[in-house]
C-alpha cells in the first residue's frame, strides 16, 4: 500500500508541474489571456516556493507573494493629516520619510479577475472613528463632499481617487516602490448600511468591489483567487481550517497601527455567525 501511496504522490506532483508549465506558457504566448479561463485556472499557485526573505518577521508567520497572489494591498492616496505633515518638513526629508515606510496600509484585498477586486466595505466607508461616531452634516456626505468640506476622521469616505491598488508585493518597504493600479469605481454592497454609527456590519453586508482602470498582467505574483461558488457551502463548516494572508498590526500606539513589513499567513478557524455576531 505504501508503493501505491508513493505512485499516487509521484503522479499528482507531476500532474501539478504540468499544470503549472502550461499556464506559464499560456502566459508568455498570449497576453489577451485566450489560452486559459478565469475559471479553469484561478485559485493554482504558478510557484509554491517562497525567495529567500531577508527580514525577520516579528509575531507572525513570513510568507511571500508566490504564496498568495491574489493578495492586494489597498492604500488611501496622499491623506490630508500626512500632506500637512509633509508640508512642514524639508523637501528632502519628506522624500526620505515616504521611501523609509514603504507602501501605506489601509485595508487588504483579493484579485478576483484581471479588472476586479473584493474589499470590505468598512475600508471604503465608515462612520466610526477610535473615539467618536460620525454625525450630521457630515454622515449625509458623499465622498466628493466630504473631500471639499474636510470631514473629521470618524466620517471616512473614500472614492476612487483616493485608493492606490497594489498587487505581488511581499515586502512593502523594498525598493523601488511598486506601480500602484488605479481605482475606476467602487460598488457598496448595497445593503451597508451609511447611516448607522456601526453600520450594521454584522449583517454580513460588508463588502465592497472595485474596479481597476486597466487589465493586471498575471504572474507567478500576481494571480486571480475562484470565487465560491453554491457547490462549495459544505466545505465552509463550523471549526474548517483556513488560511489568511496579510500585512497584518503588529502593534498600536496611542497614534498609530504598526503593520507588518513582509505579507504573513496565519491559520484560522470557522466560526459560527452566532459566535462572529456576539464579539
Amino acid at each position: 500500500s505504501s508503493c501505491v501511496r508513493t505512485v499516487a504522490h509521484q503522479s499528482r506532483a507531476r500532474m501539478d508541474i504540468l499544470v503549472r508549465t502550461f499556464l506559464l506558457f499560456s502566459l508568455v504566448c498570449s497576453s489577451s489571456s485566450d489560452l486559459i479561463t478565469l475559471d479553469s485556472a484561478c485559485g493554482v499557485l504558478l510557484q509554491d516556493t517562497c525567495p529567500e526573505l531577508q527580514k525577520f518577521v516579528v509575531a507572525g508567520v513570513p510568507s511571500c507573494a508566490e504564496k498568495a497572489p491574489w493578495n492586494v494591498i489597498l492604500e488611501r492616496r496622499g491623506g490630508r493629516r500626512k500632506r500637512e505633515a509633509e508640508m512642514m518638513m524639508p523637501d528632502n526629508l519628506a522624500r526620505r520619510r515616504r521611501a523609509a515606510t514603504g507602501v501605506g496600509i489601509l485595508c487588504g484585498g483579493t484579485l478576483i479577475s484581471s479588472k476586479y477586486v473584493v474589499t470590505a466595505a468598512h475600508c471604503i466607508w465608515a462612520n466610526k472613528g477610535r473615539v467618536r461616531t460620525c454625525r450630521e452634516p457630515f454622515l449625509s456626505m458623499t465622498p466628493e463632499e466630504c473631500s471639499q468640506n474636510r470631514c473629521p476622521a470618524e466620517c471616512l469616505r473614500l472614492g476612487p481617487q483616493d485608493i492606490n491598488v497594489y498587487l505581488g508585493v511581499t515586502d512593502r518597504t523594498s525598493q523601488p516602490r511598486p506601480r500602484a493600479a488605479r481605482v475606476r469605481t467602487i460598488f457598496l454592497h448595497p445593503n451597508w448600511d451609511k447611516k448607522s454609527p456601526l453600520n450594521n456590519i454584522t449583517s454580513g453586508h460588508d463588502l465592497a468591489v472595485l474596479e481597476l482602470v486597466k487589465p493586471v498582467t498575471f504572474s507567478t505574483t500576481v494571480w486571480p483567487i475562484c470565487l465560491p461558488a453554491s457547490s462549495d457551502r459544505p466545505l465552509v463548516t463550523e471549526d474548517t481550517r483556513v488560511e489568511a494572508f496579510g500585512f497584518g498590526v503588529r502593534e498600536i500606539t496611542d497614534n498609530e497601527r504598526i503593520y507588518a513589513e513582509i505579507i504573513n499567513k496565519a491559520t484560522l478557524h470557522i466560526s459560527n455567525q452566532r459566535e462572529c455576531r456576539l464579539v
